[in-house]
């Protein structure tokens, strides 16, 4: 007879917690991001165009950009929404779930290159869909009407505060 040898299922076992271990990260790493973005402390800048100073919230994750002003009861006098973007491109806003009218200033370069005034708000249902037109990195979002009761033109140059 020769020696019987057994088989070792030490490898398996080991190779299955390491998978399982890997999932829990994984699982732990994705659901402690959502959480985190839901607890966004927002960044703010100040944004001048012409003699008006704006007060802009900084969109800083991917979810934010997607909610934007979405749901917000109110947004102040002076203040707005800043949307960067890494490169240049066409972009498309909507007015899902707003409460109040906006208008949303497309900007290429810091220059305007247009501005949809007074956009009503939307429901879930969006039926409206604003476009830059043309190729832009930034998009600021203020009360509808701001652009026109405070002289703020396409052609204007933004700078932004550090």
């Amino acid at each position: 007879m020769g020696l019987i040898k057994k088989k070792n299922k030490t490898p398996k076992i080991i190779i299955g917690v390491i998978t399982i271990a890997g999932l829990i990260v994984l699982l732990a790493t994705v659901l402690i991001t959502r959480q985190l973005e839901t607890l966004e402390i927002p960044r703010t800048t100040t944004i001048k165009i012409g003699s008006q100073k704006i007060k802009a919230e900084i969109v800083t994750t991917p979810l934010a950009a997607y909610r934007g002003l979405s749901n917000r009861p109110t947004l102040g006098a002076d203040e707005g929404m800043l949307f960067n973007f890494i490169d240049k491109q066409e972009r498309e806003f909507v007015m899902r779930e707003m409460n109040f009218p906006l208008d949303i200033i497309f900007i290429a370069d810091d220059r305007i290159i247009k501005i949809a005034a007074n956009l009503p708000p939307e429901g879930n249902d969006v039926v409206n869909i604003y476009s830059s037109g043309g190729p832009v990195n930034q998009v600021l979002e203020v009360n509808g009407g701001y652009c026109r009761e405070k002289g703020i033109n396409v052609g204007d140059q933004i700078l932004l505060s550090k």
